[in-house]
């Protein structure tokens, strides 16, 4: 998408928070963050924990009471007790 483009996109769906544009590199057309982290598509959500580790990966909505609640465990966390693949000791 065009920075013309996505500003008519957020104007036309009045969105109104921050919105992050993902860099390029030359070598591809795939955004950098976007290939890193596995996206599929919009939208997508990721999240990382405190101590820098992908803990899950979402494409498409996620309902707000599941997303609190993954946020809310992510937090309860003690840093550094826990492994990428979300099991925690």
């Amino acid at each position: 998408m065009t920075p013309t483009s996505l500003e008519a996109f957020l104007f036309e769906y009045r969105i109104r928070f921050p919105v992050g544009v993902d860099a390029h590199e030359d070598s591809g057309s795939t955004p950098v963050t976007f290939g890193r982290y596995g996206m599929r598509g919009t939208p997508s959500m990721v999240h990382i924990d405190r101590d820098g580790n992908l803990r899950s990966h979402h494409f498409g909505a996620v309902e707000d009471m599941a997303l609190a609640a993954e946020v809310t465990r992510l937090l309860e966390e003690r840093p550094g007790a826990c492994s990428i693949d979300g099991t925690c000791s």
